[in-house]
């Protein structure tokens, strides 16, 4: 009975708020507005993601935060909306927990995307990282086929490419 009630004078006010929101915006706000046109107020958005990877992280220093990866392949210009939305959805299933993100970007050119997101009343960013940039080593030195193969996407430096796939057949083998 109280919510029924509670939403008749939702409604009330609304209907009423609508003649009073340029004072509101005056008087309350502190907005001069030159013009003003509705918007549709209704915000449905039915939306499932499927994130690439998302895992419970206890760090060395006893920190535990959700760690979320993207692996991307191109450029996406819609990748910091994707990547907020992301953010925005698992800090509401897990509430109070920090959430780190990050791009893993697997193409051959530099990666484009912005990161970063600094607006009035709003900053948010996510972490890119580059595998080019990432020594091969690091992956060829692995006893895991899966890490070894990552050398691949990594960075040869001086190395000859040939030779880079000569020691990847040898390890896995």
């Amino acid at each position: 009975m109280q919510k029924v009630q509670a939403n008749k004078y939702d409604k009330i006010f609304k209907e009423n708020l609508r003649k009073a929101i340029p004072a509101v915006l005056r008087h309350v706000v502190g907005l001069a507005v030159a013009d003003m046109q509705p918007v549709n107020v209704e915000l449905q958005h039915t939306q499932e993601r499927k994130a690439d990877f998302i895992s419970m992280i206890i760090d060395m220093k006893g920190d535990q935060f959700l760690l979320h990866l993207e692996f991307q392949v191109r450029n996406d210009p819609k990748m910091l909306n994707r990547m907020l939305e992301y953010k925005a959805m698992l800090r509401r299933k897990y509430v109070g927990l920090r959430v780190l993100q990050y791009v893993i970007f697997l193409g051959k050119n530099r990666p484009g995307m912005l990161t970063e997101l600094n607006e009035p009343d709003h900053v948010y960013r996510y972490h890119m990282r580059w595998i080019r940039q990432i020594d091969c080593r690091k992956f060829l030195d692995s006893e895991h086929p899966e890490e070894i193969l990552l050398a691949v996407l990594a960075d040869f430096g001086a190395i000859d490419p040939e030779k880079i796939a000569d020691e990847i057949i040898l390890k896995l083998k």
